[in-house]
């Protein structure tokens, strides 16, 4: 009973083998099926539609074989039958320019570029392809090429980043096969980065809506902080930043070049000395705050705190004269003046240069 059975399972492995024969390519595969009396009217021709009769067990069978038009594609499909001898139908799949000239090829090839230039979560990107169909003698006949999948946002704080496999080439991707990795932003990067949404493809970044947020840099398109710099134009021009070797630095002036005078020399909105503005014209023409012995110790408003000897006064800017303050607008002092608090000493009073000469300065 025990051999009986062993011979069934090796008859049935036999069989097995000689009905199903199959083997693959890239075009969709070739399928080779045992049958009886197989008869082919063209031969293994995809310019005409032959028919292809046979026997399947005990049942006899016709195929008509077609050219389909593709509807999404250059290219049209046209499954070819044959016969291999009388006992083996054979079934092929080509790809062809169009159903009615029928240049037709057996391998597609799909061949992908990445324009970010591979698993860049800082570079937003798209995947493009071509796909390359090669007739018998590897000529490449037709293409079809377009935007294939791009970067995106799946959360505010993930990216989803396609890019190019370049371990996984063969004859089907000789490129690379397309692949995607999901991370999140602010630990691939770094903790002040998320997701930036952006018309097209997605990246990471530091969010903004104006430079006042970016450090020195440029905010693009009111979403993310350039973290670079190629040019002036990459960094916050209207605070002072310009590009130094990659970075956005702010160069600051010498306290000699901006403490000369009562001038906002430097554009910032301040001027050399803290004093009053009297004709509202930006410029100070009165030093105003602390005074000790015709020397200031502090600029101020009339609401300065002085430190004690000293006392709250102006001194015109056109003669030298200290005095009780006129009415006009207060501008603060250059937070970047560091010289020291006090006059020239042509400007100073008799009295101040006198002890000044007494004691040596």
């Amino acid at each position: 009973m025990k051999k009986r059975s062993f011979s069934s399972m090796v008859l049935v492995m036999m069989i097995t083998m000689i009905i199903t024969l199959t083997s693959s390519n890239v075009n969709g595969g070739t399928t080779e099926v045992a049958v009886t009396n197989c008869i082919d009217s063209d031969g293994d021709n995809y310019l005409t539609d032959g028919t292809v009769t046979y026997t399947n067990g005990t049942v006899d069978m016709t195929i008509t074989e077609a050219c389909t038009d593709g509807t999404y594609s250059l290219y049209s499909t046209l499954t070819e039958h044959t016969c291999n001898g009388t006992n083996v139908l054979v079934t092929a799949t080509y790809y062809c320019d169009d159903c009615t000239t029928r240049t037709c090829g057996t391998t597609r090839a799909y061949r992908y570029a990445d324009t970010d230039g591979g698993n860049f979560s800082l570079v937003p990107g798209y995947t493009n392809y071509t796909i390359e169909i090669k007739d018998d003698e590897a000529t490449v006949y037709t293409t079809e090429t377009g935007p294939g999948s791009h970067d995106y946002c799946s959360t505010t704080k993930d990216l989803r980043e396609y890019y190019i496999d370049s371990r996984k080439i063969s004859l089907e991707y000789p490129t690379g096969k397309l692949t995607s990795t999901t991370g999140t932003c602010s630990k691939t990067v770094g903790p002040a980065y998320s997701c930036i949404s952006l018309d097209g493809p997605d990246r990471c970044g530091i969010a903004c809506t104006d430079a006042s947020s970016c450090g020195g840099y440029s905010c693009i398109a009111s979403a993310y902080c350039l973290t670079s710099c190629s040019s002036d134009d990459d960094c916050d021009t209207g605070e002072g930043y310009t590009c130094d070797t990659s970075k956005c630095t702010k160069s600051t002036s010498s306290a000699a070049e901006i403490c000369t005078g009562g001038s906002d020399e430097d554009g910032d909105g301040t001027v050399d000395y803290g004093g009053i503005d009297t004709d509202s014209d930006g410029d100070i023409e009165y030093k105003s705050g602390c005074v000790k012995r015709s020397v200031f110790v502090k600029y101020g408003d009339s609401s300065v705190s002085c430190p004690k000897r000293s006392s709250y006064q102006c001194q015109s800017l056109s003669d030298s004269t200290f005095g009780t303050c006129p009415s006009g607008t207060y501008i603060p002092q250059d937070s970047e003046c560091s010289a020291r608090l006090s006059v020239p000493k042509n400007e100073q009073g008799f009295f101040a240069r006198f002890l000044a000469w007494i004691i040596g300065n």
